[in-house]
């Protein structure tokens, strides 16, 4: 199985960038740190993964974990970031709503409330 550092690897080749282009996409990183990535003796941290999102479309999950496509669309990597996924969160409700509502189950429980 592909390890983040294979990963790192075949992002850099696909996009055709030197490892000096892919750390300027990544936030500055150094041509060396690309080097120790690809090697398997370090892993991107998550500002360098945000900015090869924000800056390459490198969709962070793939790189990470070989899950999902490696490019995201330009209107992806804007709209998903990458530390706060929005499919496990429920809607937000209006502070008053939540209030009633546990008012109401209070109530419920016990009348005297």
């Amino acid at each position: 199985m592909d390890t983040v550092a294979d990963r790192v690897k075949i992002l850099r080749k696909q996009l055709k960038l030197t490892q000096t282009a892919l750390g300027q996409c990544a936030g500055g990183i150094s041509k060396q740190a690309i080097s120790q990535w690809e090697r398997g003796i370090t892993e991107p941290q998550w500002e360098a993964l945000n900015a090869l999102q924000r800056n390459c479309s490198v969709n962070p999950y793939w790189l990470l974990h070989g899950t999902a496509p490696m490019l995201e669309t330009a209107q992806v990597a804007r709209t998903t970031p990458v530390l706060a996924p929005q499919s496990n969160r429920p809607e937000p409700r209006p502070l008053a709503a939540l209030l009633d509502d546990l008012s109401s189950r209070l109530a419920m429980a016990d009348p005297a409330v």
